[in-house]
């Protein structure tokens, strides 16, 4: 088990971007809350924040391990959707995001832990 100060921080993050979830899918007001451009960017910010925490590997990805080639391909489809749900401005693809990014943190997280 090796988890570090870095892992405790975007697990931290990871935390707040479920409270943004949590507190839109109630209906109680935050900033941000009526537009979901901005709810999509604020999880975007946040992702990214977790992304760079998380991060432990180096390039190029060795096609050895499957957990880092995966979250390498589901980042860049994270990055797709939040473009998309930039222009459109959705709530699909705002809990789209914010799910994507939870099971981003998980399969890091559990490489952490088990490597």
């Amino acid at each position: 088990m090796k988890l570090s100060l870095k892992d405790i921080i975007s697990t931290i993050l990871i935390v707040i971007v479920g409270v943004i979830v949590y507190l839109d899918s109630t209906g109680i007001e935050f900033p941000f809350s009526r537009n979901y451009r901005a709810g999509i960017i604020m999880l975007f910010v946040l992702g990214l924040s977790i992304c760079a925490f998380g991060s432990r590997a180096t390039w190029p990805i060795k096609s050895s391990n499957l957990a880092l080639m995966f979250s390498a391909l589901f980042g860049v489809l994270v990055l797709i959707f939040a473009i998309i749900g930039i222009i459109v401005g959705g709530q699909f693809f705002f809990y789209l995001l914010a799910c994507m990014i939870v099971l981003l943190w998980t399969i890091t997280t559990l490489r952490h832990i088990v490597s």
